[in-house]
């Protein structure tokens, strides 16, 4: 699994939402529907239910949904990388669906900074920070070599996210374009990969 995939998996979690009953756009509507989209993923991470995902997905990410990211990872002694990735919806859920099993565990904090809603109500910026880590199972690190049974590996990733967001001709909440810039720290234990 590469660090690109986990990212992307990670801004699943805040890309895509809920629906509501409503034909304009409020703060609170936006509130809720991304720390709603939070938990549900979050509760279905793993799950052999990949196909109610993928709708989860589709309904909620337009037909022109972009994701853009920048990242910088730090691998401990194996150094640090750059990395930009952008997705168009459908390589971006292939991408999700292709993993999902990989990321159960993975824990995420979403914080809204601001909301800048249309004065129409049909459209919104959302501004937000969101936190993820992940520990490692020691069984997973024993297969990589010289690791102790009590060893831990993780990550943990900060990023500062732009939503497009906007509400259909059905009155779904969706999300357009998602652009953020990612920094990562991973944790690799003494003998990994030796």
């Amino acid at each position: 699994m590469s660090l690109k995939t986990l990212f992307t998996f990670i801004f699943v979690l805040s890309a895509t939402g809920t629906a509501f009953a409503q034909e304009t756009l409020t703060a609170g509507s936006l509130r809720t529907h991304l720390y709603t989209e939070n938990r549900i993923l979050q509760s279905i991470q793993g799950s052999s239910n990949l196909q109610a995902v993928r709708d989860f997905m589709q309904k909620h990410l337009t037909d022109n949904f972009v994701f853009k990211d920048s990242i910088t990872s730090h691998m401990g002694s194996y150094g640090s990388s750059n990395e930009n990735v952008e997705y168009k919806r459908a390589d971006y859920i292939d991408s999700i669906m292709s993993n999902a099993d990989a990321f159960s565990g993975v824990k995420s904090n979403l914080d809204i900074k601001t909301i800048d809603i249309s004065s129409d109500g049909k459209r919104a910026t959302v501004v937000y920070d969101m936190d993820a880590h992940f520990d490692a199972k020691n069984e997973d690190l024993a297969q990589q070599g010289n690791v102790s049974a009590n060893a831990s590996f993780g990550f943990q990733t900060n990023s500062d996210c732009r939503a497009n967001m906007l509400i259909n001709q059905e009155n779904i909440i969706q999300t357009e374009r998602l652009v953020c810039k990612t920094d990562a720290s991973m944790t690799l234990p003494k003998g990994f990969g030796e």
